[in-house]
């Protein structure tokens, strides 16, 4: 299971990218993942706007106190332009893609390949684990 958001949307990228080919033998829409994965990349990039708030806070500081003797000024930081997504979620998006991988692993036509495909298992283990 992934641990860290950026690895969370890799994988959620994969298998909104994939769902289609599989959503018809599976019985799970494109639509059901759109929404949740539009606002996880907006989660992303709200995570690298926050990191960039901080460089600027450090920059207005130099601006205000002056540098130390010897110490280079930095460049004048660039923040990140976030779009909301079209549509807002409810809280729990990993808990909802993992329960779509509980839909898509009964189903009748699942297989190891779409597992693996989809990222719900790992590729290069004998015994499937959790991934997603």
């Amino acid at each position: 299971m992934p641990l860290n958001l950026v690895d969370s949307v890799d994988r959620y990228s994969n298998f909104t990218l994939k769902i289609p080919t599989y959503a018809p033998s599976v019985g799970i829409t494109p639509a059901e993942v759109a929404a949740d994965f539009a606002f996880l990349q907006y989660a992303i990039a709200a995570t690298a706007f926050t990191a960039e708030a901080k460089g600027s806070t450090a920059y207005r500081d130099i601006l205000l106190g002056g540098l130390q003797p010897g110490a280079v000024a930095p460049g004048v930081p660039v923040l990140p332009v976030i779009a909301l997504p079209a549509v807002v979620v409810a809280p729990g998006i990993l808990p909802r893609v993992r329960a779509l991988a509980k839909r898509i692993e009964v189903a009748p036509a699942y297989d190891e390949a779409m597992g693996e495909d989809l990222q719900l298992i790992a590729a290069t283990t004998a015994i499937p684990s959790r991934v997603l």
